[in-house]
């Protein structure tokens, strides 16, 4: 069915340390899983008998066993992730603070967050965040 992996190498300092994860009270639960998978692995276990045991899909083992390959004990901490793009620029924020400071909208005395909202086509609940992010009193 499936080729026979290689049992993982580690030195005796890695295994101590993928065991105090494991018995850790204080360490998060997928860095438990990495870890007994890191450790069968390197036991000798086929991957869809650790997959089994632990009840998890073969490919999660082959993820594991190839950033342990690629890393080490660090490759199996969570990666940082970049997260979501600001939605609201700076350079928006300034021009929203410009308008509103500098400008009349025609017909009124004052920009109203529909108004302003219809102008740069964005909603007025994002033209109300950038009023607070700057202050209540700019656009009243």
């Amino acid at each position: 069915m499936w080729k026979p992996a290689k049992p993982l190498s580690m030195t005796e300092d890695q295994r101590s340390v993928l065991s105090r994860w494991i018995r850790g009270r204080g360490t998060p639960q997928k860095l438990v899983l990495r870890a007994r998978i890191i450790l069968m692995a390197a036991a000798g276990e086929a991957n869809h008998a650790i997959a089994q045991a632990l009840s998890i899909n073969r490919k999660t083992v082959l993820l594991w066993r190839g950033r342990w390959v690629e890393g080490g004990l660090e490759a199996l901490r969570d990666r940082t992730r970049p997260g979501r793009k600001p939605r609201l620029t700076a350079e928006f924020m300034q021009r929203v603070v410009q308008i509103t400071t500098q400008e009349k909208p025609p017909a009124a005395t004052g920009w109203s967050t529909r108004t302003l909202a219809r102008r740069l086509g964005v909603s007025k609940m994002t033209i109300q965040r950038v009023w607070k992010a700057h202050g209540h009193s700019i656009g009243l």
